[in-house]
């Protein structure tokens, strides 16, 4: 794959650079926001070499490359028109294309993909390290009294500790405020003399004790507002106190509401959505785990999955485990991974059987998007078997209690989240779904006659 042909054909099919408002990207997307949206070429680009399918959703055109995602969006940095080190494509266009957007669930899931999309290598760098120091200890393999491990599972910790701190920093971007004064506001929630401290008061009212270390919504909350009372201090502020005016009133207003209102709020709500879902999964394993699991696919093919991740971080936080969505996300790629292989086996194209073979070996370890797109979308019977594959295995995970102790991108290479009194079956629900998905798919999948 040439990255610099792909990166030019890929620009030139979304309307140029000209065209271009903002441009991130994910594990595997490339995702543009676009000022005029039917400049788009969708089939163009589905024809690009190295594009393996196009999502278009929240006012988002997500261009799916899968694991050479962040070569080709280099690639497109380096070209001229980018000016070769710009990490975002015309930025100051963004507001104008945000404020076009109609409120919907897409508009709300592509929100929270774009908060927590660009801190993903830092949950799973955590939760891969968390996993690995798991599986050491479980096997007596390390001393886990030691300063040495103590250290390292610090420095996991930490990705997840000050959450709040970098979800401040996304969230700002997303909501075109001050990402710097947003990360300060971060700072003030995890603050020593703030964090969880009896009988504050501000301004004569008393400040919750609360935990936000690990938090999510109360910092997302807190920056909301901030943009908006930013956006009002520069409009009502005189021009020639503008510097110091702004982001000093910013901070004043929004810091004491944010801890006496929107922070214990957050919290609350967040603990509280994270003891139901956990509930619904401890009560009704059987019937909430395979069908999350059934559901998981066409959840991470729309972004859905990404909704989850507040909820599913809460539980760890407070809780100590997750006991619905990881484990369901665990089966259906399992389930999809081997739907993958069946068709690899069974193909007689060498560029699909090479395709569903990495793509299948890929999803197994925890990233599913490549074959999804590459495989299981175009051919279809694949995506039926993933999904009868992951009910399936979900709903032994559901019945007997599956659960993660940290969060890592669900596959065998984090299985060690998934080690306790139910691991025996977290395995066994993974061999059911991989299982179930090969010989599903296998049965059939029916290579299409080339004409």
């Amino acid at each position: 794959m040439d990255y610099v042909t792909s990166a030019k054909e890929i620009i030139k099919y979304v309307g140029g650079q000209s065209n271009v408002a903002s441009l991130t990207h994910c594990i595997t997307r490339l995702r543009f926001t676009l000022k005029d949206e039917s400049l788009f070429q969708e089939e163009a680009i589905r024809a690009v070499d190295g594009v393996v399918g196009v999502v278009q959703k929240g006012g988002q055109h997500q261009v799916v490359i899968g694991n050479e995602v962040t070569n080709v969006y280099k690639a497109i940095m380096s070209l001229p028109e980018f000016g070769g080190s710009e990490s975002t494509a015309a930025p100051s266009a963004a507001p104008a294309t945000e404020s076009k957007r109609k409120f919907s669930l897409n508009t709300i899931f592509d929100t929270i993909a774009g908060l927590f999309t660009p801190i993903l290598p830092v949950l799973t760098a955590a939760g891969m390290i968390q996993a690995v120091l798991i599986l050491l200890k479980a096997f007596s393999l390390v001393d886990a009294t030691s300063s040495t491990y103590t250290l390292i599972n610090n420095i996991a910790n930490a990705g997840f500790y000050f959450l709040p701190v970098m979800l401040a920093y996304t969230t700002a971007k997303k909501f075109n405020g001050n990402a710097f004064i947003a990360v300060m506001l971060g700072g003030v929630l995890l603050h020593p003399s703030i964090l969880n401290v009896d009988g504050l008061t501000l301004f004569g009212l008393g400040i919750q004790k609360v935990n936000y270390a690990s938090s999510v919504l109360p910092i997302i909350l807190i920056v909301i507002l901030m943009c908006y009372v930013e956006r009002l201090m520069d409009k009502i502020s005189p021009t020639a106190i503008k510097f110091f005016f702004v982001p000093m009133l910013t901070v004043l207003i929004t810091a004491p509401i944010g801890l006496l209102v929107l922070g214990p709020l957050g919290y609350r709500v967040g603990e509280v959505v994270a003891q139901g879902i956990n509930f619904l999964g401890t009560n009704a394993g059987w019937l909430a785990v395979p069908v999350m699991a059934a559901l998981y696919p066409i959840m991470v093919m729309t972004g859905m999955h990404h909704a989850y991740a507040p909820i599913a971080l809460a539980s760890v936080a407070s809780l100590g485990y997750e006991g619905v969505m990881a484990p369901a996300g665990l089966c259906a790629n399992m389930a999809q991974g081997g739907a993958a292989l069946a068709v690899s086996i069974k193909a007689k194209n060498k560029d699909l059987k090479a395709l569903a073979s990495s793509g299948g070996i890929t999803c197994v370890l925890g990233v599913s998007e490549p074959v999804m797109y590459g495989v299981s979308l175009k051919y279809k019977t694949p995506f039926y078997a993933t999904i009868i594959g992951g009910a399936c295995g979900g709903l032994v995970a559901g019945i007997f209690g599956v659960r993660a102790v940290a969060m890592a991108s669900p596959g065998l290479a984090s299985i060690a989240i998934f080690l306790g009194t139910t691991f025996i079956w977290a395995l066994i629900a993974i061999a059911v779904a991989f299982v179930v998905g090969f010989v599903t798919s296998f049965l059939l999948f029916k290579e299409p006659v080339e004409s």
